[in-house]
């Protein structure tokens, strides 16, 4: 797995490790619900752009209905927290959005919610740039 994708919403105690992954899996998308279809398609493209494909490579959790979710060392995991923040991998950290950080060699961006990001160019922009920063 090279991604991890959060977006938005509630308090939860996760724990990614309760929860059943595929190998060929790049990107986790964690959601506050389900999303809609233009949200969907512009988390498809934005995923696209750093040559992932949302349907096979992706898993897409709705926040709160998994448990488990903390980073480890050997995971070496890219994450995108979309609105959500550090304390969901139970980390203590103060992340700046839109920039990519290593922390227990995983790479984490966090950014504004999907739903805001989609509204503007700007925002895109700079989650576009962050993203370059895995490739």
């Amino acid at each position: 797995m090279d991604f991890l994708l959060f977006v938005d919403n509630a308090d939860f105690s996760p724990s990614l490790s309760h929860t059943k992954l595929q190998d060929n899996q790049k990107v986790v998308i964690v959601v506050n619900a389900v999303l809609e279809d233009s949200e969907k398609t512009l988390l498809s493209k934005i995923l696209k752009a750093i040559k992932v494909d949302m349907e096979l490579e992706a898993t897409l959790l709705v926040k709160g209905e998994f448990s488990g979710l903390k980073l480890h060392d050997d995971d070496a995991l890219n994450y995108l927290l979309l609105g959500v923040q550090p304390d969901v991998l139970q980390l203590q950290a103060h992340l700046i959005n839109y920039q990519s950080v290593t922390i227990h060699n995983n790479r984490i961006i966090m950014a504004d919610p999907i739903s805001v990001i989609g509204k503007s160019d700007v925002l895109k922009r700079q989650l576009w740039a962050a993203l370059q920063t895995w490739l």
